[in-house]
């Protein structure tokens, strides 16, 4: 297996992907980077039309680790997903969590358990906001991180390569996206590697 070493330290304010943003359109979004996403999944009922919702995480001493969501929210029947971030957007422990949930009349606190694949939680991800100049800097939380990147379409269809199996060291790092052909405006992902995990981020492209 060849290994190209990359050594680049960008010193960097990185405003976090809304990976952890507490828009319910957003929590309702299967997670594409999570190990076991179903087993972070959420689910409460609306009984009575324009309830208040307010879900939270807990630690084993009860303490917030997450605040999810205080919205009001119409009748029906959700889903949401905790992505193990806490507030600050950091990985939490591995270990036994508990979800608070009042909606309406409804309330109910039930474990969740957090798991993690080598490499699952080991970068925080960011991407730019615009469309034209697509960006996604990576910070990295351990050293020398084998990783590969690259551009794949709404289908999962390769479209363009980063780089391929390399060892990162440093602690930040960022890598512009242009692209090597004219390819069309739509949704695509950056598929990335991370030791032994596969984390696929999605963004939006505009020729």
């Amino acid at each position: 297996m060849n290994m190209t070493k990359i050594t680049i330290i960008v010193i960097t304010f990185f405003i976090m992907q809304s990976s952890w943003a507490t828009s319910f359109r957003d929590l309702q979004k299967i997670p594409h980077d999570s190990a076991n996403f179903e087993n972070m999944r959420i689910w409460f009922p609306v009984e009575k039309d324009r309830s208040q919702v307010k879900i939270n995480i807990l630690d084993s001493q009860n303490k917030q680790v997450r605040f999810m969501m205080k919205q009001v929210v119409t009748k029906g029947y959700y889903n949401i997903y905790w992505d193990k971030k806490n507030t600050d957007g950091e990985y939490v422990k591995e270990g036994i969590y508990k979800v608070a949930i009042i909606a309406g009349d409804f309330k109910r606190i039930e474990d969740i358990h957090v798991q993690y694949t080598d490499g699952e939680n080991l970068v925080i991800v960011s991407t730019s906001p615009d469309l034209k100049n697509p960006y996604i800097s990576l910070k990295l939380l351990a050293d020398s991180l084998r990783v590969s990147l690259e551009i794949v379409n709404a289908k999962k269809n390769h479209t363009d390569s980063l780089f391929v199996d390399s060892l990162i060291v440093g602690d930040s790092v960022k890598f512009d996206w242009n692209p090597v052909s004219v390819i069309s405006t739509g949704r695509y992902y950056y598929k990335l590697q991370v030791n032994d995990f596969e984390h696929l981020i999605e963004f939006r492209y505009k020729k």
